[in-house]
């Protein structure tokens, strides 16, 4: 069964669309861990941040914290010493947000 927002009705992918869905606010060293059947779809850097950790809900179609070995994976990670700045909004499929530095906010989805 496909899982995530193939799922919905059309006016609830507008709703997701819009960050009417569940929603959460981290500043400095918060960490966010999903409800059961949740995941972080995407997080909204307010203020430049670092992240101790990105968990993907898949290493093959999310990037997170830990590098890859490219073998149809996505990639290097994000790591920890990385700044990315205000502004950038990442998509993916995280289950668990740990930001050591700087304010995000994170909209969740089933």
């Amino acid at each position: 069964m496909a899982k995530g927002i193939h799922n919905l009705t059309v006016q609830e992918a507008q709703n997701v669309q819009l960050g009417q869905c569940k929603s959460a606010w981290l500043d400095d060293t918060d960490i966010y861990n999903c409800n059961s059947g949740e995941v972080v779809i995407a997080v909204q850097v307010v203020q430049d941040a670092k992240f101790e950790a990105l968990t993907e809900e898949s290493p093959q179609s999310c990037i997170g914290s830990t590098d890859s070995d490219n073998s149809g994976n996505s990639g290097d990670g994000i790591l920890s010493t990385t700044l990315v700045p205000a502004g950038i909004v990442l998509y993916g499929r995280w289950t668990n947000v740990d930001l050591a530095s700087g304010v995000v906010a994170l909209y969740i989805a089933t």
